[in-house]
């Protein structure tokens, strides 16, 4: 199948699978998105040398779909994580904590990604060892390191900042 043919997939199926993807997604520029990756990976199918196929974009569709249903939740899960934190927190933490966004924010990204892994997103440390490619040793002195720097940068008490943040995982 030629160019051409996959062009004249494009145009037969393109409105079929938006429409399914916005009634799954119930926003119309997400469902744009979704469709145009769905596209995207049917064509990456077609320069293989797989003919598109109405089954393959609608299972496309579907696994982009769920994707993008995980992402959601994840997202939802986040929100309600850091409410529960922020809420639990008296409002004269606020400076507190916008210090410390700043401090991190202004980490290399690497140390950045280490902190997300550890105390966001809340993987082990073995994991976290394994995605990183480092050993688990690595992986704990840097953490180590950076509670150290981010609490001598917020003007803490390093012990004290050190036991509060270590996850009895770590």
């Amino acid at each position: 199948m030629g160019t051409a043919a996959f062009e004249q997939f494009y145009r037969e199926h393109y409105g079929s699978i938006l429409a399914t993807a916005h009634l799954r997604l119930g926003d119309y520029a997400e469902a744009q998105d979704i469709t145009a990756e769905t596209f995207r990976v049917i064509w990456q199918r077609h320069q293989d040398g797989r003919s598109p196929t109405v089954p393959a974009a609608f299972q496309t569709l579907r696994n982009l779909t769920g994707n993008e249903y995980r992402r959601r939740r994840r997202s939802q899960d986040l929100v309600t994580k850091l409410t529960s934190v922020t809420s639990s927190r008296p409002v004269e933490d606020a400076p507190a904590d916008i210090d410390l966004l700043q401090a991190v924010a202004e980490l290399k990204e690497a140390d950045r990604e280490l902190l997300y892994l550890a105390y966001w997103a809340d993987i082990e440390l073995k994991d976290i060892a394994g995605i990183l490619e480092l050993k688990p040793g690595t992986v704990r002195m840097r953490l180590k390191r950076l509670r150290e720097h981010l609490a001598a940068k917020l003007g803490e008490d390093s012990d004290t900042q050190t036991k509060e943040a270590t996850h009895e995982r770590h």
